[in-house]
């Protein structure tokens, strides 16, 4: 089953996450991310084929993010999905 992430910090941080390293590439396990900021502050979004890949990606990654000018965020959650739809990309 399919695993959601979101991570939301209340700051604007977008700039932040675009040079963290890895930030250009879609981790394996991925099937979506999704970084952006609001006026309320900024999110990841990330959609993992499953939970043990969205773990396996958090492991991996936090020796980079503790290192990093990122501070903690404000709010973390994590869950399977009940249904996930995803619309192909039109060409043309």
């Amino acid at each position: 089953m399919s695993f959601c992430t979101v991570v939301e910090w209340d700051q604007d941080l977008g700039q932040v996450l675009r040079t963290l390293p890895g930030s250009d590439t879609q981790p394996e396990g991925s099937l979506v991310r999704i970084f952006g900021s609001s006026e309320r502050g900024t999110y990841a979004i990330e959609l993992w084929h499953s939970g043990e890949d969205a773990r396996r990606f958090a492991e991996a990654s936090a020796p980079a993010l503790a290192q990093s000018s990122l501070p903690p965020p404000a709010r973390v959650a994590g869950f399977e999905t009940s249904s996930v739809f995803i619309r192909a990309a039109e060409s043309g």
